[in-house]
């Protein structure tokens, strides 16, 4: 998060196809989860993270149809926060194996049928977190 916007990736394939996602991905054998964290935000973006603390993890459900088959999952993330990064190469167009590129997207535009709905549960998660913190 940056004032108010979040950096997302564009999904290059799957079911959220040109849909606004959070980089992430699975773990390479022998790779602890920050390691892997900062592969796939490398890969991902462009962005080379020095510094991350872990938020929360999420478990949401998905239902849909891909390729002429219904899915139903469930998909679980840990949320970091990046801390301290290096943004200068940030890829905005990109084709590497899940995105197409990384934008800031503004919290204010948000349409829920641009994003997947793994990215849109983060995004209530921080308002909610946001919204706690202004409280305060």
């Amino acid at each position: 998060m940056r004032e108010n916007k979040i950096l997302m990736i564009k999904k290059a394939r799957g079911p959220y196809t040109g849909k606004f996602d959070l980089p992430g991905g699975k773990l390479e054998h022998g790779e602890n989860l920050e390691e892997g964290l900062r592969r796939e935000l490398q890969e991902e973006t462009g962005v080379t993270v020095h510094s991350i603390k872990l938020l929360t993890n999420l478990t949401t459900r998905c239902s849909f149809e891909y390729e002429g088959e219904n899915i139903d999952m469930y998909q679980v993330g840990l949320i970091y926060e990046i801390t301290d990064a290096d943004f200068s190469a940030l890829q905005e167009n990109l084709n590497f194996e899940d995105s197409l590129g990384a934008a800031w997207v503004e919290l204010a535009t948000i349409n829920p049928d641009q994003f997947s709905p793994f990215a849109q549960e983060i995004v209530k998660l921080w308002n909610t977190l946001n919204k706690n913190q202004n409280q305060d």
